[in-house]
């Protein structure tokens, strides 16, 4: 059974896809100065009365899960913010698929992760921006951070370390 087929069997059906949402960073994180957020949001399903936001992803690993994870919070709270629709009726949810086998079949292998809210996920973006924020401020700041960063890494950061270490 797909994703898809899954939701409708539980009273969802699809009102959206690829649906763009956008938004004043300082509403969603209280922070900001004057910019905006932009996203695109996968599918959006709903049931009449609550809905769920869809995000298709291939890669499964830890690392990346986190990232998802941020970025669904923030479309939750553009979701709403654009839709006029409280939070506590909108859910996240990752479906991960993937293509792949020996041979490549076009099938697709579903599965699917609806994500709790989690506000101490956007605490962490938040300490995020605020960083870049100081570095906007202070770009010196940031070729110094990048130097300290281990273990230095090929391309770009190589470049600039070694630019720093040439002054």
């Amino acid at each position: 059974m797909s994703v898809i087929e899954y939701l409708e069997s539980m009273g969802f059906r699809q009102v959206s896809a690829e649906q763009r949402v956008l938004g004043p960073l300082e509403a969603v994180l209280g922070t900001g100065q004057g910019m905006d957020i932009e996203g695109r949001i996968d599918a959006v399903f709903s049931d009449g009365h609550n809905y769920l936001i869809l995000d298709y992803k291939t890669d499964r690993t830890q690392e990346r899960w986190h990232r998802h994870r941020v970025q669904l919070e923030l479309y939750r709270d553009l979701f709403s913010m654009n839709s006029s629709v409280s939070k506590d009726r909108v859910f996240t949810g990752l479906a991960y698929v993937s293509l792949r086998g020996t041979v490549n079949t076009g099938r697709i292998w579903p599965e699917l992760m609806v994500l709790e809210q989690d506000e101490g996920v956007k605490a962490i973006l938040r300490r995020a921006l605020e960083r870049y924020l100081f570095w906007k401020e202070d770009p010196e700041r940031l070729l110094l951070d990048i130097g300290r960063q281990r273990p230095v890494r090929e391309g770009l950061h190589a470049a600039l370390v070694a630019s720093m270490q040439l002054r």
